[in-house]
Formats: structure tokens, sequence, C-alpha cells
């Protein structure tokens, strides 16, 4: 049915997009320009329009009104949630295929592999074009519920499709589900964040990829609307340039309207320098430099802002140790691997997420207890790989086929060998 059909490809896009796979790819989308340039944005719209039109079938299939033209508009509606899924597919491959090192990567193999792989450009555009017909098959659905309000309960039109999409959705960065075990870092950051110290404090929150660091600061910083006066998060990666980061931090500081992003289009390197100091110097700030890779980056902005803010605060997420040092010893925050228990208990959250208390049958114990074994403790490998095993068949011969796919990749790739 078509409901089944759009649950299999917002939760394959949902895995397509986690924040660590979409950071690996960002080289591959700055070298481009037009729709290839848009295309995580324009996947994310994908998912949005998706979980909009699966909060309305949800909705209507209490209605049981036999309605040819609705029976029509479901049809198209799988067909292109089946489309969509390919072209899911396509991504993790395409963002494979250029990151051998990944661990994360590596699940493209336990993906339905495409006949022929696309290139960035032509995918780009087959997006645009599921973009058009997602928007195409809405207009019918609200002409159709407009039209035919006695068919279709009147209420369908003030649904709050919007609540229903979000407690549908199963977001790596803000699922609480996703946050096992990560408790006692997220108390630490929340006093760090609200320390009387008066002085500008850099935070540092770091470790291996794949543990989470940025999904725990952005549990934090989603909360953190009345603490401080503004506040921005900079995804920086390894190849963001000075400019680009002032310039987007500024935008976001002073507001993203229209006027602000003009007038800071054109500042220069100094503009940019001189405007935040100034726009800043009184202000309780909260900024979060997430994925910095050079300690340069975080010595630019320390010396820049030293004179700046009143119990303001730079959140740092890092791989690095270098670039963590930037951070006084008492403002670190280092995250481990997940404990066994955490690990299972997280893993079971985003297979059996349909399930009550999310109960592994005791048929599977022997086969996930070897795939949470294969993630060592990795939060974004656990959620990403549970994710794709709660689109599965839940089958003994299943899992066993699975753990063997993932484990001949794990063993051919000498990169990746310390996660077995």
């Amino acid at each position: 049915m078509a409901e089944t059909a759009i649950l299999l490809a917002v939760k394959e896009i949902t895995i397509a997009m986690a924040g660590e796979i979409l950071s690996l790819a960002k080289p591959m989308f700055r070298k481009k320009s037009g729709l290839a340039a848009a295309l995580p944005t324009n996947m994310d719209l994908v998912k949005e329009e998706l979980e909009i039109i699966h909060a309305f079938i949800k909705k209507i299939s209490t209605t049981q009104c036999n309605d040819i033209v609705l029976e029509t508009w479901l049809s198209q509606v799988r067909r292109l949630a089946y489309d969509i899924e390919d072209l899911v597919d396509q991504f993790i491959y395409i963002v494979g295929e250029s990151q051998v090192t990944s661990f994360l990567s590596n699940l493209k193999k336990l993906f339905k592999k495409p006949q022929s792989l696309f290139s960035l450009d032509r995918m780009a555009t087959e997006v645009e074009k599921v973009k058009h017909r997602l928007r195409e098959l809405s207009a019918r659905r609200d002409r159709r519920v407009q039209s035919n309000s006695s068919a279709l309960d009147v209420e369908i039109l003030n649904y709050d499709n919007k609540q229903e999409a979000y407690q549908f959705r199963h977001s790596q960065s803000d699922n609480e589900d996703d946050f096992v075990g990560v408790d006692k870092y997220r108390e630490i950051l929340n006093k760090l964040l609200y320390s009387e110290d008066c002085s500008l404090n850099f935070v540092a929150v770091y470790g291996m990829g794949g543990l989470g660091k940025s999904s725990l600061v952005h549990s934090v910083y989603k909360r953190e609307l009345s603490h401080f006066d503004c506040r921005a998060w900079i995804s920086v990666s390894q190849s963001c340039k000075i400019n680009d980061i002032l310039r987007n931090m500024l935008k976001q500081l002073r507001g993203n309207d229209d006027k602000v992003q003009s007038e800071v289009g054109k500042m220069n390197i100094e503009d940019l320098r001189t405007e935040l100091k100034t726009f800043l110097e009184q202000k309780r700030f909260m900024i979060v430099l997430d994925d910095v890779w050079r300690g340069a980056v975080a010595l630019e902005i320390r010396n820049l802002l030293s004179n700046c803010g009143k119990r303001s605060r730079v959140v740092i997420t890092t791989r690095i140790d270098e670039v963590a040092s930037i951070a006084e010893d008492a403002c670190k925050i280092s995250l481990e691997p997940l404990n066994k228990h955490d690990a299972w208990i997280l893993f079971c959250r985003k297979v059996f997420w349909r399930i009550q208390n999310h109960v592994c049958p005791p048929e599977l114990l022997k086969w996930g207890e070897k795939m949470v074994n294969k993630c060592a403790g990795l939060p974004l490998a656990l959620v990403a790989l549970g994710g794709l095993l709660s689109l599965r068949d839940k089958s003994e011969a299943e899992w066993e086929s699975l753990y063997s796919k993932l484990t001949c990749e794990l063993h051919d790739n000498p990169d990746i060998n310390h996660v077995e």
C-alpha cells in the first residue's frame, strides 16, 4: 500500500541524510553548482513532502471512503515512492564510492545496488523532477479534498500534518530515542554553558567519528532560545574558508533576511571581522563550530572574539585533539563509544521501533548481537544500521545474510578493520 511505500522511502532518505554521511559528502557538493549543489537541500524537501503526504494518508485511512480518483492518486504516490527509493540507493552508492575509508559508507553494500550508477549531476536533475512531481501530487490532493469534502472528512483540511509528520520522523539529530548513554555528557555541557564565568569560554566536544558529537551538541543548542541573546551554528568541515565561516556566522547572528543576506554578501574579510566584533561586543551569544579539522580556524575565531560577549560560549566539535586543546581542560568533553548494554538498547530502539519496549525476538538475538559488536559502540553506526534493518525482513536467514555482507566489507577494507 502507499503508506508502506512512503514509510520505506522516508526511512531510507533519513539514513542517507545522516549528519556524518553528509559531512563526508560535502567536498563533492562544493565543487558543484546549480542543482547538484542543492542536492542535499532538495533531498530534505522531498522527505518533508513525503512525511506530510504520509500524515494525510493516515488520516483518510479512517474514513473508509470508496473513491476511484483517490485510489488513482494513491497509486501514483506509491509509484513515486518506489522511484524515490531507487534515487536514495543511487545517493548511498555515489557517496560511498567517494568515501571508501568510511565505515558508514560501507552500509551501501546492504542497500539494493542500482543497475547503473548516475552521475551526481544526473541524480540532482532526477531529484528535482521528483520534487516537482511531489508538489503536483500534493496540489491534486488539495483540489480533490476541496471539491469533494462530503466524501473526505473536511477535518482533513485542518489536520495538523506538520505535527503528525514530526512524530513520524526519525531524524538522526533530533530524535530523543537516539540518545542513549549520553546523559552525563549532556549534563556536563549544560553546566559549562550556564556557568557564572563572565569571560568568553570555549568548550570542546571531541572524539573519533561516529560518536554523535554533533547530535549531542545540537540536542542542547536547539533548546537554547532564552539564555543567549543570539546564536549561530556553523558547519566547518575540512575545506571551509575563514571568510565563508565568518559570513555565515554574521548572517545567522544578525538574522537571515534578504537585507542582511545582501549586506553581508558584499563584505570582505576585514569588514566581516569588524562587523562581528561590533555586533557581539555587548551581547551574550552562543556559537557552535561543528566538525572543525584545523586548529587555525579555532584560533582565528578565538582571537576575533576574545574581547566580546558577557558569559558567552563557543562550542567546537572535532575529531582532532589539537583542535580541542583550544579549550581549557575543564571545558573539554571527550566522548567515548557506548558500552555493550547501551549499544544494544540503541540498536533495538531503531530496529524494533514499532514494537512495544523494542524487544528483539529470541531467534534474532545471535545475529543482532554480532552486528551490534561490529559497530564498536559508535552511535551513528548503530542508528544507521538499525534504521536499515528496520526496513528488512525480520527473519534469521535475512539477518545472517546481512551480517555476512557487512563482515565481508569490513574485512576487505584495511582502513576500517579497527571496527571489527
